[in-house]
């Protein structure tokens, strides 16, 4: 039986591998601007995540 993390995985490269496939057709630049940040940190555990880690991440906006 599959784990839940193997479609997740699977959902994920599917999704990917579609911005890949729209940009090649669109004929799309990303201008070197990778689909996943090679700087992302996971999240700690905890009810307060850092708002650092989350800033670096991308999900709160500083402007």
């Amino acid at each position: 039986m599959m784990r839940i993390a193997d479609r997740i995985a699977d959902a994920w490269a599917s999704h990917i591998s579609h911005i890949k496939f729209l940009d090649h057709e669109l004929s799309y630049d990303r201008q070197d601007k990778p689909l996943v940040p090679d700087y992302y940190v996971q999240p700690f555990k905890s009810s307060k995540p850092d708002m650092e880690i989350w800033q670096r991440n991308g999900y709160i906006t500083t402007s």
